[in-house]
């Protein structure tokens, strides 16, 4: 998913052009991974990146709103959107 980074309310967020789309990103962890490890027959262990991907990004949010493309596991709830970031990359 790609949009503009900000902190609102305390929370790196992901908006979309002209609000389109406005989702709290959330630290990925074991419990929020989509990979399987066919080998163990168990859900993927996420990596040491994976896992510090959230923290390197908020690094960013605490500047200037900046275009990142996110990857991660996305959960819809009744009260909010979370993408669980697994991965980014600064667009520009």
């Amino acid at each position: 998913m790609t949009g503009t980074l900000a902190v609102r309310d305390g929370h790196a967020r992901l908006f979309g052009p002209g609000d389109a789309f406005d989702v709290k990103l959330g630290p990925t962890s074991a419990s929020e991974t989509v990979q399987w490890d066919w080998a163990r027959r168990a859900p993927a262990t996420p990596t040491l990146e994976e896992v510090s991907a959230f923290d390197r990004l908020a690094t960013y949010a605490a500047g200037e709103d900046v275009v990142v493309r996110v990857t991660g596991p996305f959960r819809d709830g009744p009260d909010r959107q979370v993408l669980y970031v697994r991965a980014f990359q600064v667009v520009r």
